[in-house]
């Protein structure tokens, strides 16, 4: 065999290889950020109470000021009401100040964008 017999196979194996290093890093991109592409995929349906609660807790965090104490939890969270374009859920909110109050958020579709805010009642 000559030395360029010997290259052509592997030459085309290449298109082969980026096809399935693309696909095998969009699986990955998908599983690792499942919560936002099934939200795009399916809207609210996507969405649970439970899977809300991370995003309930950043924003309190991101939020929080001299008035309002930093939601760390939600215990039993349940839901109130589901559409297609709307989740609410309510529970009890776990304070950084170790009270408990009743809690109430929702995640809902506005301007072709997923909003998601909450309500602690003291």
């Amino acid at each position: 065999m000559t030395e360029s017999q010997t290259e052509t196979p592997a030459a085309n194996e290449w298109p082969k290889r980026i096809i399935w290093v693309a696909i095998i890093a969009g699986a990955i991109y998908a599983y690792s950020n499942w919560d936002s592409v099934s939200v795009q995929l399916f809207g609210a349906t996507a969405y649970t109470c439970k899977s809300l609660v991370p995003d309930v807790v950043k924003i309190s965090a991101e939020n929080t000021n001299a008035f309002q104490v930093k939601v760390v939890g939600v215990i039993d969270p349940k839901q109130v009401s589901k559409t297609d374009t709307r989740l609410e859920c309510e529970g009890t909110g776990m304070l950084a100040n170790g009270q408990k109050a009743p809690i109430s958020y929702r995640a809902y579709e506005e301007g072709e964008q997923w909003w998601v805010v909450y309500e602690a009642k003291p």
